[in-house]
């Protein structure tokens, strides 16, 4: 190495320090070692992060032939108007509303942004499923494959070598806890938030070593974005000081002061968080009555499974529902809080850095999610360790690395590394096909769990969506027998409502299914509206607009009650109000060109036939491959009312050509004269 090019003395001593704090005992690593850590980012890097992001790529690809799932997906982006409704006029509206509201009780403005731009640029058809499924999931790939680039840089940085950071990486990648984050396409919260952060970090560390305060501002952002992607993010300046003491094998007032804007970050969203949270009510599959001793075993028994699944990654679903009651295992796994205390304090002590701070990286990272305070969908999740993984796996490549340097042990050492990811990758492919579908994702949760309603419920929304309705009736009729939710008699009353045809029987039981729920559930607005639109069905329009009405009293977001109500105004002449409905409708999802359109009929009826046009301009302007013919006709219709004969035949001729075959043949007469 020239002069020129030779780093400083000092550059070199902290390169070289930091690499001797890769240990677990109080052993230095030996100079050969150093020397190769301090070396840039040369071609066997280049080589081994490419075949490892290759490896991800071909283990995933797969997903781009999965569907949707209706576990979350649909509230989160296809019925979701601030997503179905996004075009070039409301975008930026639109985008400033994503980042003032909340889904499912999570404040996630990114993730639901970046749905946004899925269903922009993979087109916009109407759920059966959304236009391109498989490109939505390729999306969570690429941003898993960023985030295990940044995991093997990661590593890099803090001093592992180019085989133990390959370890660190190829662990992020495939880990079967870490299937779950990247094929369900709810769970794009997971990868963008988790590739974000793990960027901040590297590109903290980088400002660490060379002062670059343009770097630092980019960790600022990456750190802010991270947390508009999901609220687990707030950790991250607790995770730099984390680094910090690895790196400078002390921690000190300064370590912390210096991160006092990024703790600000987190305590403003944070709080944020909290705020949006608090409103949530609990899915009825998860138990709200523990006391607050019980969810300290909870989380205990948490941690443990976690740190059992990261060897043995076993019985993987993607719910484990609470328990009934604490169970009697769960109560000795406490023990887990102070041998992990006595750890640390003994890593503490013998300067352990790698240990303190590959348990302290997991730990912070997953303490906020077991469940000891709040509830959820269940009390483990597989996609909980996404980011706190990062710790142990940093963990296992210092042990590779430091036994790989011993030549007795480098043979058992490869050997059982190369063993564990072959596993691990097995594991991993074989548990993918399970969110192929909604209807393999709950059949995988029923091997489990089958006494519980949820898996047969959805399972049953499934193939009613399917018209697969001797399936979805047996599901239904499983999850009642095993309790009788007011959710799922309502989701079977809309079954018989599909099939019900002209029969009044099946009519009727669709009504008992409702009228049941009600009872059970008796201020749900959903039940209510649905009751009315039964009602309707059988011809009882009084109490249809009775059931209607005070449906929308309890629940006005729910826009399919305006829609019902608007048809039985339309059928009393009630135009008025049909219209004043389509408007409540309209104030929910603006950019619904159907329901425009349906408004501008109403008015044609009440001779408004200039307002009729500008809602008729404003369906075409908005645009529906299916529908654009009809609008192009009854525009045409308005401007011939308005004798305005030359638009009305331009329209005409427009509609013909794009396929509408409806036509009255009167009209057709008199506009041809």
């Amino acid at each position: 190495m020239s002069k020129k090019n030779r780093p400083p003395k000092e550059q070199f001593k902290k390169q070289t320090d930091s690499v001797k704090s890769i240990h677990f005992s109080s052993q230095k690593t030996d100079s050969k070692s150093v020397n190769s850590n301090s070396k840039t980012f040369d071609l066997k890097n280049y080589i081994a992060i490419a075949v490892i992001l290759l490896i991800t790529y071909l283990s995933f690809s797969t997903v781009k032939n999965y569907d949707f799932v209706n576990w979350d997906d649909e509230k989160y982006f296809y019925e979701n108007a601030q997503i179905t409704s996004l075009n070039e006029e409301n975008f930026w509206q639109s985008t400033k509303e994503m980042f003032k509201t909340s889904v499912i009780g999570g404040y996630t403005p990114l993730t639901t942004f970046s749905f946004a731009l899925d269903y922009k640029f993979r087109g916009n058809e109407p759920y059966s499923g959304l236009s391109n499924p498989g490109g939505w999931h390729m999306t969570n790939v690429w941003l898993h494959l960023l985030a295990v680039l940044f995991a093997f840089l990661i590593a890099k940085e803090l001093g592992l070598n180019t085989i133990a950071s390959s370890f660190v990486a190829i662990l992020f990648a495939i880990h079967p806890m870490h299937v779950e984050s990247v094929a369900w396409v709810t769970e794009r919260k997971d990868v963008l938030y988790g590739s974000l952060f793990l960027i901040s970090i590297f590109t903290y560390l980088k400002f660490k070593k060379n002062g670059n305060y343009f770097i630092l501002a980019i960790s600022y952002l990456c750190f802010i974005l991270s947390l508009f992607s999901k609220i687990q993010a707030v950790v991250l300046p607790i995770c730099l000081v984390l680094t910090d003491y690895y790196l400078d094998k002390k921690i000190n007032l300064r370590a912390i002061t210096t991160k006092i804007p990024f703790f600000l970050l987190s305590i403003i969203v944070g709080l944020y968080g909290i705020s949006v949270l608090s409103g949530t009510i609990s899915d009825s599959y998860s138990n709200t009555n523990y006391t607050f001793i019980d969810r300290l075993f909870i989380g205990s028994y948490s941690y443990c499974i976690y740190l059992i699944k990261l060897i043995i990654p076993f019985r993987l679903s993607p719910l484990y529902p609470f328990p009934n009651q604490i169970e009697s295992y769960f109560y000795p796994t406490i023990l887990i809080v102070p041998i992990v205390i006595w750890m640390l304090i003994r890593a503490y002590k013998k300067q352990q850095y790698s240990l303190v701070f590959s348990i302290v990286f997991f730990t912070i990272n997953v303490i906020f999610l077991l469940q000891i305070v709040g509830s959820g969908q269940g009390f483990i999740a597989d996609r909980y360790t996404y980011i706190s993984y990062f710790g142990l796996f940093f963990g296992f490549g210092y042990i590779l690395q430091k036994y790989w340097l011993i030549p007795k042990y480098k043979v058992i050492t490869g050997s059982i590394s190369a063993f564990f990811i072959v596993f691990l990758l097995f594991t991993t492919i074989k548990q993918l096909p399970i969110w192929q579908n909604s209807a393999t994702l709950w059949t995988h949760v029923l091997k489990y769990y089958d006494k519980i309603t949820t898996p047969y419920g959805n399972r049953a929304n499934y193939y009613r969506s399917q018209k697969q309705y001797n399936l979805a009736i047996n599901d239904y009729a499983s999850a009642i027998a095993l309790k009788p939710e007011p959710q799922t008699l309502n989701s079977r009353s809309k079954l018989y409502f599909d099939i019900s045809g002209n029969s009044i029987d099946t009519l009727n039981m669709a009504l008992a299914d409702l009228n049941r729920a009600i009872e059970l559930k008796p201020n749900d607005g959903e039940f209510l509206i649905n009751r009315g639109a039964m009602y309707a069905k059988l011809g009882d329009f009084d109490k249809s607009l009775a059931s209607l009405n005070e449906g929308l009293k309890i629940k006005p977001d729910q826009i399919s009650g305006y829609l019902n109500r608007s048809l039985i105004y339309n059928m009393r002449n009630e135009h008025e109000n049909a219209i004043k409905d389509f408007d409540e409708y309209l104030k929910y999802d603006p950019y619904k060109a159907n329901i425009i359109f349906e408004r501008g009929v109403q008015k044609r009826k009440l001779n408004k036939y200039d307002e009729s046009i500008l809602d008729y301009n404003r369906a075409i302007e908005l645009g529906d491959e299916v529908n654009i013919g009809l609008f192009y006709y009854e525009r045409a219709v308005s401007f011939y009312l308005l004798k305005n004969i030359p638009k009305a035949k331009a329209d005409f001729q427009k509609a013909i050509s794009l396929g509408f075959k409806n036509i009255d043949p009167n009209f057709k007469s008199a506009i041809e004269k």
